[in-house]
């Protein structure tokens, strides 16, 4: 069953010697050690070693998006959801350009029924996200008006 309002996925295969994952982050030596014991953390699903290890990257570098989108991920996963959501924020204001930090951000509000915030994040992740990277913005787009019109009734009961 085909959706036409959402874009058409094609699949390919990787080519040999392509590159498939990100490059790491040019970082300070002091600082990459504890990115990567940051991101080991993570992976372990150990969110209190993670929430230190990333913190001190956050104090070195805090121009460092990827650490602040980890950190948020990091407290979001112990449930410190207003550190999360202002990890995430700070991960936007270091790169306005990412998607990741904004559909992250977007999830975490809408999971503690941020309705309003949500709603801007939202509008800024479809106007950003134009190749319908993330399938929420694709959905969005197409629901925009029904999201919009949710929110009005929302306010309406408060």
């Amino acid at each position: 069953m085909a959706d036409p309002q959402l874009p058409k996925m094609v699949l390919r295969p990787v080519a040999d010697g392509a590159e498939t994952a990100a490059p790491a982050p040019k970082l300070p030596a002091a600082v990459a050690k504890s990115w990567d014991l940051g991101m080991k953390a993570l992976t372990a699903k150990q969110w209190p070693a993670a929430e230190v290890h990333l913190r001190d990257v956050t104090r070195a570098v805090p121009a460092f998006d990827l650490g602040w989108s980890g950190l948020g991920f990091a407290y979001q996963s112990q449930n410190k959801t207003s550190e999360a959501r202002d990890a995430f924020q700070r991960a936007i204001g270091a790169d306005p350009a990412s998607l990741l930090s904004r559909i992250q951000l977007l999830r975490l509000e809408i999971s503690l029924r941020l309705w309003e915030p949500a709603s801007k994040t939202a509008e800024a992740l479809i106007r950003m996200d134009t190749a319908h990277r993330y399938p929420e913005s694709a959905s969005l787009s197409r629901d925009r008006h029904l999201h919009v019109a949710t929110i009005s009734m929302r306010r309406m009961r408060v």
